[in-house]
């Protein structure tokens, strides 16, 4: 096989792996960046750090709803009370925003 044939193979698969990458890719997913997204008790929670290619659905529980897409964030919302991890993070108003990153949260207010 000589180089030019090399290159145009090297492009082929590039693009395949391109494509592939992209359909796993979504407003809720990208592995690529690290960011997973999720609207948990009526709060829009969005995770960073966290490359996984399914994001899990979104569980309710008495008094609130869960949502744990990575190992490093376990985030919780009941009775608009926000934990990760297990850890309070305090009260989010209507339609404040949660934000975690390497298992800590903030809240960013609307």
């Amino acid at each position: 096989m000589d180089a030019s044939m090399r290159s145009e193979v090297s492009m082929s698969v590039l693009a395949f792996v391109v494509c592939a990458g992209l359909s796993a890719c979504s407003a809720a997913n990208n592995p690529v960046l690290g960011r997973v997204e999720a609207d948990v008790a009526g709060h829009r929670v969005i995770v960073a750090n966290c490359y996984t290619m399914h994001v899990p659905d979104v569980r309710s529980s008495d008094g609130g709803q869960s949502f744990a897409p990575c190992k490093n964030a376990s985030v919780a919302i009941k009775n608009d009370m926000v934990f990760v991890n297990g850890e309070s993070y305090g009260q989010v108003a209507q339609g404040d925003i949660v934000m975690v990153e390497n298992g800590r949260a903030k809240i960013v207010p609307r």
